[in-house]
C-alpha cells in the first residue's frame, strides 16, 4: 500500500526509463570490470605458481613427442575430470568469485602424464586490491587474504606446492619409523 505524500514514494515516481537504462549499463560495466580483475588475478596466480617451480622448460614431451605444459589451469567436471581451458572462459560464481583448478604434472616420463590438482576459489575482497584465495582439495580448506604487494602470491604458491607434493605420497609405503615420505 502506498502512503500519499511520503517523500520516498514521491521520489520514486520521478524516475524515468533513461535512469533505469543508465543504472543497468553501470551495473553491467561494473560486472565486466570485476570479471576482468578476477580473471587477471587468477592468471597472475597461475603464472606466479609456474615461476615458483623453477622449471627448466614449461613443457615436457610424451611418448608421441607432443609437448604438454607442466602447469595447466582449467575446470573440473563431474567432481573428478579436469579439463584445461583459458581462465577467461570460466563463468564467475554468483558472488563474483572464480572457481578453477591448477593441475601440475607429477610424472613427466614419456608414458607418464599423471596430474595433481588443487582446486581454487579466488575473489576480490575490497577496493584496495585485496584478493581472497581459498584452496579446497580433499576437504582441507585454507584461506589467504592477500594484499596488493610484490610477490603477493608467494604463500599461496608454497601451499599449492605442498599439496602437490603430499599428493604424491603413498600411505601404504609409510612405516611408523620412516617419516621421510
Amino acid at each position: 500500500m502506498l502512503i500519499p505524500n511520503n517523500g520516498f514514494w514521491s521520489t520514486v515516481m520521478t524516475i524515468e526509463y533513461a535512469q533505469i537504462r543508465e543504472r543497468r549499463e553501470q551495473v553491467e560495466q561494473a560486472r565486466i570490470d570485476r570479471q576482468n580483475v578476477v580473471v587477471s588475478e587468477a592468471q597472475a596466480l597461475v603464472e606466479a605458481y609456474e615461476a615458483s617451480l623453477n622449471l627448466e622448460k614449461n613443457t615436457w614431451q610424451d611418448i608421441k613427442g607432443i609437448s604438454i605444459p607442466y602447469v595447466m589451469a582449467g575446470r573440473v567436471y563431474d567432481e573428478q575430470h579436469f579439463k584445461r581451458c583459458a581462465l577467461n572462459t570460466i563463468e564467475l560464481n554468483n558472488d563474483y568469485s572464480l572457481s578453477f583448478s591448477i593441475s601440475t604434472v607429477i610424472d613427466d616420463s614419456p608414458r607418464g602424464g599423471a596430474l595433481s590438482r588443487v582446486d581454487i576459489n579466488l575473489s576480490i575482497k575490497d577496493g584496495n586490491g585485496t584478493v581472497g584465495v581459498s584452496l579446497e582439495p580433499n576437504g582441507r580448506k585454507k584461506i589467504f587474504d592477500i594484499a596488493a604487494t610484490e610477490n603477493k602470491y608467494k604463500d599461496v604458491c608454497e601451499e599449492i606446492k605442498l599439496r602437490v607434493l603430499m599428493s604424491v605420497n603413498d600411505e601404504n609405503l609409510i612405516f611408523e619409523e620412516d617419516k621421510s615420505f
